[in-house]
């Protein structure tokens, strides 16, 4: 699939009435409770990634922590459960510790990852991208997540992180200059693999607070490692324009 192809999918989807985007769900309850894994979950669960294994059961890789809120405190990592084929509410730890987890020799992941997202593959290793905790977020009062990638080479049971700042942010100005905190990604075909990332373009001061204007960029790779970034965002926050467009008395810090 090339880049005009890619930008038709993306055109077809933002573009396509309301009402053929409704689905009907119905809300199971809740499956995984802060806790359910002892004290590392304690605190957070949350950003679940799923994977259908050959036997037909379903493995969950969830980011938990034993602090919160998550990007000030605690120690943040990725473990898994498995649920029962016959009764795919039930689930059960298979590792309460870290999949992957905080290194304090690294700075872009000190303080651990979070946004887990798993693609099994039938050639080649399994791969985990996650986004990282890491750094002095107070110094700018900025989120300096980035993208890690970890493979797996028994199915998933146990990973090794083979890359750090995967996405690298681009230049100041541009729609993916700050945080990128999490992505999807679609295997196409054996040497084609697409990726959509959640990405900071800036950050306004809202009082004490300060938000995320927040897109989605798109991205092609043909080994699932090696990644070319598309110029422009998949999809603009809709606020962008608003909040730009303020008057600069209002005191926005740009």
């Amino acid at each position: 699939m090339n880049w005009a192809a890619l930008l038709a999918i993306l055109a077809i989807a933002t573009a396509a009435p309301a009402e053929t985007l409704k689905q009907n769900w119905v809300k199971r309850g809740v499956i995984l409770q802060p806790g359910f894994a002892g004290p590392s979950s304690s605190k957070f669960v949350s950003s679940p990634s799923v994977v259908r294994l050959d036997d037909g059961r379903l493995r969950m890789y969830v980011w938990v922590a034993d602090g919160s809120p998550p990007w000030l405190q605690g120690r943040h990592i990725i473990i898994a459960a498995e649920n029962d084929a016959a009764n795919p509410m039930q689930w059960k730890v298979i590792s309460k510790g870290a999949m992957v987890g905080p290194d304090p020799a690294v700075k872009i992941r000190d303080r651990g990852v979070g946004f887990p997202y798993v693609l099994p593959r039938k050639e080649g290793p399994w791969l985990m991208y996650y986004g990282t905790w890491g750094g002095d977020w107070t110094i700018k009062q900025e989120l300096t997540n980035r993208i890690g990638l970890a493979e797996s080479h028994d199915q998933g049971l146990t990973w090794k992180v083979v890359r750090e700042d995967l996405i690298p942010s681009g230049p100041h100005g541009s729609f993916d200059a700050g945080a990128i905190p999490s992505v999807g990604v679609l295997q196409t075909g054996k040497n084609e693999y697409l990726m959509w990332y959640t990405t900071a373009e800036k950050y306004v001061r809202f009082g004490e607070v300060n938000q995320g204007i927040l897109h989605i960029g798109a991205a092609r790779s043909r080994d699932g490692i090696h990644w070319e970034k598309l110029d422009r965002p998949a999809l603009r926050a809709r606020e962008v324009r608003r909040i730009l467009t303020r008057p600069a008395s209002r005191g926005l810090p740009f």
